[in-house]
């Protein structure tokens, strides 16, 4: 990957590069491909989705999911000004404040 980056891929290619990793159902926490493209792309396992995770072997339905991740990610920085935002429950927000209303935290 440092040869792949060093001789074909640009400063802006690199920072947007995203990799899909196939496997099986369920990835595991600390995956060895997982955690290795994470500390290459320096990002976390969470959050900016440059690394995607696919359970399964159909590379049409990983892009797919790779493509819908994208996307997510655009429209939530066009619409809320944050990548993140549609990778997060609608309600998320809303839950939070409710359960804690309702266990009396709030």
């Amino acid at each position: 990957m440092s040869q792949i980056r060093q001789t074909r891929l640009t400063e802006e290619e690199w920072a947007n590069l995203r990799v899909l990793v196939l496997g099986p159902y369920m990835a595991r926490q600390g995956q060895l491909f997982l955690q290795y493209f994470g500390e290459l792309l320096d990002t976390p396992p969470q959050g900016e989705r440059r690394v995607v995770y696919f359970d399964g072997e159909d590379l049409g339905q990983a892009f797919d999911r790779l493509g819908t991740t994208m996307l997510d990610a655009e429209a939530s920085h066009a619409i809320f000004d944050d990548h993140n935002r549609l990778h997060r429950d609608v309600l998320a927000d809303a839950t939070t404040g409710y359960l804690k209303k309702l266990s009396g935290s709030a």
